[in-house]
């Protein structure tokens, strides 16, 4: 949406005893340099794999006036880049995982925490081409619809729920393993609209943690690393 060369070089020892003929150097063989040479193989070597990994960004906390405290926090994140099964430029697909943690303390005498817990992903692409023809504004203003051109939108972001729990406790949890995910530019058949993902693709996990009471809901979100494509 990468080669390597390797090398490998022989060397020749020779052993001499006492009495014996010096032994003279190969003409056709220069001396070897001083100092730390670059290997072969060091300067023909592929670019790492992009493995996935992903460093989470820190554990957030909010407290409510009526003494509710609520942290989310991630681990073990992972986003990594695979070629689309529809092998279009304008699409971008990555494996997803990561654990996600909740932690709600509720006040004195509040009673048994509650409330839900949804994780997923937001996804953008830094333009988007709208290859339909545009709309009539008016009866002589407007763009041809068999001219084929195609207009540049600003990227738009967009929320991918994965998982959303209700939950009945203080510590709730979610773990994603290798979930797929698609930046894709597909038609609208409601529209016969056509958008293609233009530039960098974005993604970036969240989370949010909601507790409820009778009278209230309190929430937090976290917001993962950014990653590029």
């Amino acid at each position: 949406m990468l080669r390597g060369a390797a090398a490998a070089l022989f060397a020749c020892v020779s052993i001499g005893f006492a009495g014996a003929a010096p032994v003279a150097a190969d003409p056709g063989v220069a001396p070897a340099a001083d100092g730390p040479t670059e290997s072969v193989a060091d300067a023909g070597a592929p670019p790492p794999v992009d493995d996935g990994r992903v460093a989470s960004t820190a554990p957030v906390t909010t407290k409510s006036p009526d003494g509710w405290a609520l942290t989310v926090s991630a681990h073990d994140e992972t986003e990594r880049p695979v070629p689309s099964l529809t092998n279009e430029a304008a699409t971008r697909e990555y494996i997803v995982g990561g654990t996600f943690n909740g932690s709600v303390h509720a006040p004195a005498g509040a009673g048994l925490p509650q409330g839900t817990f949804e994780v997923g992903y937001q996804i953008a692409c830094a333009a988007n081409l709208d290859t339909a023809p545009p709309a009539m504004l008016s009866g002589n203003i407007g763009v041809d619809p068999g001219a084929g051109q195609g207009n540049l939108a600003p990227g738009t972001v967009t929320n991918v729920p994965v998982a959303k729990k209700q939950f009945k406790g203080s510590d709730p949890w979610v773990m994603i393993s290798e979930f797929s995910i698609n930046i894709d530019g597909g038609v609208h058949t409601l529209t016969e609209q056509e958008d293609a993902c233009l530039g960098q693709a974005f993604i970036r996990s969240y989370a949010t943690l909601t507790a409820s009471t009778d009278v209230s809901n309190v929430s937090q979100s976290y917001y993962g690393t950014t990653k590029v494509i």
